[in-house]
């Protein structure tokens, strides 16, 4: 929902805030409004080691907008506020693959931030990215009909009541005592100078307090809560779950932040993976039903990279024999760049 830049005072790795005392590493947020070109890559079926993989995609290029200045007077820029610059990114590249082993469902998320150049006008004196650091934030949103807890570090852990942000390298949403989807935040990205370097991406389960209070709202947001009630509008089609849903960012237990300490605008390669498992219904149903409402997980990665980009997994439970295909299914829906 938000692509952060930061200086990493205490090189720590991570973008440190805290909005309750008023102190913060953010310096910029970067709002992107158009892209001159869009290129849809259409689901393909691959078969690696005998394990069948649904790959897709798409490339937004010339990626226009701006790099917004964290003025406290409009939220520190997540919704709107000055630009100290146009920004122009080369390209924006998001791909996905989807396989199905045993129990579990994994979904690898790659994704290609072009060059970030400062592009006139600018309205701030000096501005540049050199020496900063880019941070990509998410957030993980649960519905399930029964309770469901997070962990991070093998912790319980609630973005929610936590007053601190901390380093993690993985995090877990269980239902009960099953694990239903886990995010493994231990991987490297590539910084794609002339000759590509690789480096340690920081991941880090961020505290809600690490946002403004006010965050995403106004008409700087708009296409964070156009892809958010798209996506509550169509949870009975996709998921047989109520469009009542709560899908607002103040509610999620897990969020989190995906840094990359040595960045200055440089294009990046990343390639996160999350894995869902396959949850069976634990109640004895005498009569066969298409899905038992009872354990049904949804899950939103609102990739920060861009607003309106939300992949769902669905985990269905039933005691109806079932297809691969039906055991676990992963929607991808995306929205245009262009903001009316």
């Amino acid at each position: 929902m938000a692509m952060e830049v930061y200086n990493d005072t205490d090189h720590n790795g991570f973008l440190d805030a805290n909005y309750a005392t008023g102190q913060t590493e953010l310096m910029y947020t970067i709002a992107m409004n158009a892209s001159q070109t869009f290129t849809p890559s259409p689901v393909q079926k691959t078969v690696v080691g005998s394990v069948p993989h649904y790959k897709w995609g798409v490339t937004y290029g010339m990626v226009q907008g701006g790099l917004v200045k964290a003025d406290p007077a409009y939220n520190y820029g997540y919704g709107g506020g000055l630009f100290g610059s146009n920004v122009l990114i080369d390209q924006l590249s998001m791909y996905y693959d989807y396989s199905l082993q045993g129990n579990r469902t994994f979904l690898k998320t790659s994704y290609e931030i072009g060059n970030v150049t400062l592009t006139p006008p600018t309205n701030i004196p000096n501005v540049t990215l050199t020496g900063l650091s880019l941070s990509l934030l998410h957030f993980v949103l649960a519905v399930s009909s029964t309770p469901y807890t997070v962990t991070a570090n093998s912790s319980p852990y609630d973005s929610q009541t936590s007053q601190t942000s901390s380093l993690v390298n993985v995090a877990q949403v269980n239902i009960g005592n099953s694990l239903a989807y886990e995010f493994r935040f231990k991987d490297n990205y590539m910084l794609l100078t002339s000759t590509p370097a690789t480096y340690p991406a920081v991941y880090a389960a961020a505290s809600s307090n690490s946002l403004p209070t006010n965050a995403f709202q106004g008409q700087g947001a708009l296409a964070v809560i156009r892809a958010q009630d798209y996506v509550k509008a169509s949870l009975p089609n996709i998921a047989g779950l109520p469009a009542s849903s709560d899908l607002n960012y103040s509610s999620s237990k897990l969020i989190y932040r995906i840094s990359y300490p040595t960045w200055g605008g440089i294009g990046i390669k990343h390639d996160p993976t999350y894995v869902g498992y396959y949850v069976p219904n634990p109640l004895a149903i005498s009569t066969p039903v298409p899905w038992d409402p009872t354990i049904i997980v949804y899950l939103a990665v609102a990739l920060a990279a861009v607003a309106a980009i939300v992949v769902l997994i669905v985990i269905k439970g039933t005691r109806r024999t079932r297809t691969p295909s039906q055991n676990s299914a992963a929607f991808p829906l995306s929205r245009s760049l262009v903001v009316p």
